[in-house]
């Protein structure tokens, strides 16, 4: 499998974490909650951010390269299957658009489809149903056990 990202390590899981770090210390409900209407807001973010997009062209410049191997002695779009700036110089040189030459998952229509789906809307917490059962609470928090600290010996001479 050839990677189509030019980051190594695109760090989902930690992005994901670090927007819900503050819903991960409340009870389940509510942490699920939270996380819904994170999520839902950014949809509807990505989405008009994705409205947006406007096509710019830039540059004049000459370069190695082969169109029909969409390759560049830059080497920036075999990794990132982005033209460089060297490429889009001779495409539109050629009369061609970059965006011919542009890997399909960078198209925006690809990127929509990412948030096509709006996560469905439930019922409020007010019209849940009350259970008979006691509520369950979370868990008390303890301090954990750490390293002794360790106390530096004083020569007789110290304060």
């Amino acid at each position: 499998m050839i990677s189509k990202c030019d980051i190594v390590d695109n760090k989902l899981c930690e992005a994901f974490n670090s927007n819900i770090v503050d819903a991960r210390y409340k009870s389940i409900i509510t942490m699920l909650e939270e996380i819904r209407v994170k999520m839902m807001t950014r949809i509807r973010e990505k989405r008009q951010y994705c409205s947006k997009w406007k096509t710019i062209k830039k540059g004049k410049m000459k370069y190695t390269m082969d169109l029909t191997k969409e390759m560049c002695s830059c080497r920036l779009w075999q990794i990132s299957s982005i033209p460089c700036a060297h490429a889009c110089c001779v495409i539109w040189h050629d009369g061609s658009e970059p965006d011919d030459y542009l890997d399909k998952y960078y198209h925006s229509d690809i990127y929509m489809k990412a948030y096509q789906y709006a996560l469905e809307t439930i019922n409020g917490e007010h019209e849940w149903k009350k259970s008979s059962l006691e509520s369950l609470l979370p868990p008390i928090a303890r301090k954990m056990p750490s390293q002794p600290k360790k106390n530096r010996r004083k020569s007789n001479d110290e304060p």
